[in-house]
């Protein structure tokens, strides 16, 4: 579903009725909700040569003295309205959407400058949503504040409000809303003279949307005839292609899990919890009525259990794919998981980036310019020449501590290279992950050996063994270009075994060779112990006589270092 919101700063000329009907026929939105439209009453005529839909519903809140106004606009072939509520600065729209059957309430909002009115409104849709709080919700609109400081930029030296701020705040978090994450421009109005920039409009969900449409983006567009920035609600992403295959957890608890399993087998979800539960629920109804036979009493141990496993299995299942590690399973924590999964999904998708100015949501177009040209130019060698250390002494090992580490991997060093791993780790372009390692290490530990060994005589890999997948982690919260990204390779767990051996061997004699001053990047030492040393020298020195040399060194070598880094 895709949801236009825009301010439009007044509909009473035609010019803008072709802008608004360019923008809903190029990005075919499926439900228009406008603000300020300064206009008392619409009809038919109007609302069909704003939206170019000879079939379209709407409904309006009236404007008062050429201030305010809403319009909203649909058609019932994606979003049957069942029920409307306006108030004066709000236009409230339930109905059904037609591509999953799923209650929806749509709230267009244009709030009032001052603080006193906002906060009556604030309160009037606090009561509002009360009335049906596991609702769907999505607010939407001009709110007429930020949520920060850094959402507005000025010339002069006015700040905002930060009791505006804090009454936002609080209201969203009163309502249990959540911010849809946004691309695109970063600011929603700007003043004709550019002096000053904020973010006004926004859109605002309940965490039951963000169940059903984890990865929902909202695109603010170029500013156009007015000056807000029309902002774009996609429920549904551009598909960058298959999800990679990986193992779950929950499977290694399974018995008979070592069997090919087919999709129904080896699929857990809610739906499938919930059966168990009502299929045991029917059989301790009988017990109302009658004794359970032998029979129904085994049936329902045996469901019992299945319940029990299916349970745990579907909360392992969230955890593995929240990656919350430092919250243990069976704490039955499900709602955590999917809010943590669902906060992931949103952060982690791309909706599109700037490319040459333009913005790009093609998969195609995106992957080709990050792979091809941004990140291939960034990772390119430019300097040829490297500088030599001719004439540096560095401390050496000896003969023995050499033959120590060139002698070939045991059997045990293997294996504790992978115990040493967590778990859940380094799924590869197989999937495969060390719980799989460790639980089939009877029928692996050949091949492991295989490929040191492999890797022990011609000190490379295999040609081929190496291959990854490449991630884009963002930067910041709104990314807007590939330089917003950080390129990461997910090594597999072959590259991640051979790493931990050679770390290991190297452990032994490292202290022989690293200066007992490196504090950092070190087993047993910190990077804040030069810290604390430093600050027991300076009370040392200053608890002794003022002449004694320690005071003089010590006052030496401070100017010395103001002198430096002045």
């Amino acid at each position: 579903m895709i949801i236009l919101s825009y301010n439009f700063r007044g509909l009473g000329r035609g010019v803008k009725w072709a802008a608004a009907r360019r923008l809903i026929v190029k990005h075919k939105v499926h439900l228009v909700c406008l603000q300020e439209t300064k206009r008392e009453n619409f009809n038919k005529s109007i609302c069909q040569a704003i939206s170019g839909d000879s079939t379209g519903h709407w409904d309006f809140v009236p404007s008062v003295e050429a201030a305010g106004g809403l319009l909203c606009m649909w058609n019932n072939s994606t979003f049957v309205v069942e029920r409307k509520e306006k108030g004066r600065s709000f236009l409230m729209l339930e109905g059904t959407c037609c591509c999953n059957n799923q209650k929806l309430i749509f709230v267009n909002v244009y709030a009032p400058c001052d603080l006193v009115g906002k906060k009556a409104l604030w309160d009037e849709l606090r009561q509002m949503k009360a009335s049906n709080p596991s609702g769907m919700w999505c607010f939407l609109g001009d709110f007429n504040s930020i949520r920060s400081f850094q959402e507005r930029i000025s010339l002069s030296q006015r700040r905002a409000d930060p009791y505006d701020i804090a009454a936002l705040n609080q209201w969203i978090d009163d309502m249990e809303l959540q911010e849809i994450k946004c691309s695109g421009n970063s600011f929603t109005w700007i003043r004709p003279n550019g002096c000053v920039k904020s973010r006004l409009d926004r859109f605002l969900v309940s965490q039951n949307w963000l169940y059903l449409w984890p990865e929902s983006c909202q695109t603010v567009l170029q500013r156009n005839l007015s000056d807000h920035c029309p902002s774009i609600l996609q429920t549904n992403m551009v598909d960058w292609g298959p999800k990679p295959f990986m193992v779950f957890d929950w499977w290694l608890q399974q018995k008979g899990y070592q069997k090919m399993w087919s999709k129904a087998e080896g699929n857990i979800n809610p739906k499938k919890v919930l059966n168990i539960q009502q299929k045991l629920n029917e059989v301790e109804d009988l017990t109302a009525h009658r004794n359970l036979t032998d029979q129904e009493i085994k049936d329902k141990t045996l469901l019992q259990q299945e319940l029990w496993n299916a349970s745990n299995a579907f909360e392992s299942l969230l955890r593995q794919k929240s990656r919350a590690r430092w919250l243990k399973e069976g704490d039955y924590n499900t709602a955590y998981f999917h809010k943590y999964m669902n906060f992931r999904r949103a952060y982690n998708n791309i909706p599109g980036i700037f490319i040459y100015g333009e913005w790009i949501q093609q998969p195609d177009a995106v992957k080709n310019e990050a792979a091809a040209n941004f990140f291939h130019n960034r990772f390119t060698e430019q300097m040829h020449s490297r500088p030599t250390l001719d004439g540096v002494h560095f401390k050496s090992i000896s003969q023995r501590q050499r033959e120590q580490l060139t002698v070939p991997f045991s059997d045990q060093e293997i294996k504790q290279a992978v115990w040493s791993c967590g778990g859940d780790k380094c799924p590869g372009a197989d999937g495969l992950n060390f719980n799989f390692i460790k639980e089939f290490w009877d029928v692996l530990n050949p091949e492991f050996r295989r490929f040191v060994d492999e890797f022990y005589a011609h000190e490379s890999f295999p040609r081929g063994s190496n291959a990854s997948f490449v991630a884009l982690i963002p930067k910041k919260y709104h990314p807007q270009s590939l330089n917003d990204y950080r390129l990461i390779s997910l090594i597999g767990c072959m590259n991640k075994v051979i790493a931990k051996l050679l770390s290991n061997r190297l452990r032994s004699v490292i202290d022989e060779f690293i200066d007992e001053r490196q504090s950092a990047f070190f087993k047993g030492r910190h990077i804040l112990h030069g810290i604390l040393i430093l600050n027991e020298v300076v009370e040392e020195a200053l608890d002794s006589p003022k002449d004694s040399p320690k005071i003089n060194f010590l006052t030496k070598e401070i100017s010395v270092g103001r002198r430096q880094y002045s």
